[in-house]
């Protein structure tokens, strides 16, 4: 696979580690707020090859943990593996960011040991999934994968992306409800941009205060919660 972009240091991407960030071109869902909207309907022909995400790992060996594969939907890419692969055989943990869209893919990973974290994000109640271009095919299989990862011995962050106009108070409430206590859930808030829909560009985050409403719902359903402002 080319790789669409690459930020060479984050402590955010995988907390409690330093890893650096692999982007993946090309998404199977349309969320009108994606901030990545350059990679949702790319083709990874204008990227680069894997040799200079290996370099820069080796250059910062000794300082970096590890490699973050986000998209896009890293999931959509058959040599996925391959690249999971060849960062864990260079001795690099590995996080992978997903939508759900594809458990049996996710399963694969996590069966051969691929993956060391996984962030799956839950952006909407379910039921909601076809605002976001998702198929009842594709809604169906987050709920597979939410039950896989949820069943399973995998270290997974749970997070979803709130944006005014498009979440309230009742939708935490639904989300928090597919959870069980215990878990750990990242809220992130909107951020206005060069968003895939242009109506979002210029639409106002929520302000703190609703970030920490929503925050003690889902602690209210014994969630251990993050906001990232």
């Amino acid at each position: 696979m080319n790789l669409a972009g690459l930020i060479r240091t984050s402590l955010l991407d995988d907390p409690g580690y330093l890893c650096c960030v692999a982007f993946t071109a090309g998404c199977n869902l349309r969320c009108p707020y994606c901030h990545n909207a350059g990679l949702v309907g790319s083709d990874g022909r204008e990227g680069f090859p894997p040799d200079v995400l290996w370099e820069h790992l080796e250059s910062r060996r000794g300082r970096l943990d590890g490699l973050t594969v986000t998209g896009g939907e890293p999931t959509l890419h058959d040599d996925l593996a391959d690249l999971l692969a060849e960062a864990k055989r260079r001795g690099f943990r590995t996080k992978l960011d997903s939508n759900g869209t594809r458990p049996e893919i996710l399963e694969r990973l996590i069966e051969a040991d691929l993956v060391d974290r996984i962030a799956l994000d839950v952006k909407l109640p379910l039921e909601r999934y076809g605002e976001l271009g998702a198929s009842p095919e594709q809604t169906g299989a987050v709920g597979r994968s939410l039950a896989l990862l949820l069943e399973g011995t995998t270290d997974v962050i749970f997070r979803a992306t709130v944006v005014p106009g498009l979440h309230d108070e009742a939708d935490l409430e639904a989300l928090g409800r597919l959870f069980p206590a215990g878990k750990r859930f990242v809220i992130q808030n909107f951020r206005p941009g060069t968003t895939l829909d242009e109506r979002y560009r210029e639409r106002s985050p929520f302000p703190p205060s609703r970030l920490e409403g929503f925050r003690k719902i889902l602690e209210a359903r014994g969630l251990h919660v993050e906001v990232r402002p």
